[in-house]
């Protein structure tokens, strides 16, 4: 379980990487750390609190299962653990699927341009000879105008790429 949340904690904080000392600093940065730490603790609460108890109910069916003589509705008590270990595993999946979304929704506010930590320039040039790759075989191309005197969007479009080999 620690594995996976040092392997969250270091996607989701892995724009850094391309910082120097000076942007590692920043307030801006700072906040996005320490929101995805909280996610990740969150989450991470969250796992062993439904650990706790898959493991209580494994035990509970394991207990059932070693009584002699068995009761008499034993089927029906050995399917209303099952059915709770498969209610904690899907409350499982739906956090691990929230705290990925929040991860994935989490911004880097900067006020200060220079706060922004820069793409590297061959990752700009791949994106607009290539569009980012979503799949296997899908690009998107994002192409946006902004008015910087009025501070307005000028135009957007999107680009989807489908490569068939």
């Amino acid at each position: 379980m620690r594995t996976i949340k040092h392997l969250v904690l270091a996607l989701a904080i892995a724009v850094t990487a391309f910082t120097g000392t000076a942007h590692a600093d920043s307030a801006a940065v700072t906040n996005y750390k320490q929101k995805a730490q909280r996610i990740v603790d969150t989450w991470d609460h969250q796992m062993a609190h439904f650990n706790g108890e898959l493991d209580k109910a494994k035990a509970d069916l394991d207990a059932l299962n070693k009584q002699s003589p068995p009761p008499a509705d034993l089927d029906k008590q050995v399917a209303a653990i099952q059915a709770n270990i498969k209610n904690i595993q899907a409350s499982m999946d739906l956090a691990t699927n929230l705290m990925r979304a929040d991860l994935g929704l989490l911004e880097l506010e900067t006020k200060d341009k220079n706060d922004a930590i820069p793409l590297p320039g061959f990752v700009r040039d791949i994106i607009k000879a290539k569009g980012i790759p979503v799949a296997k075989n899908v690009s998107v191309m994002p192409n946006a105008t902004w008015n910087w005197k009025k501070n307005t969007l000028g135009s957007a479009s999107i680009t989807v790429t489908l490569t068939f080999k």
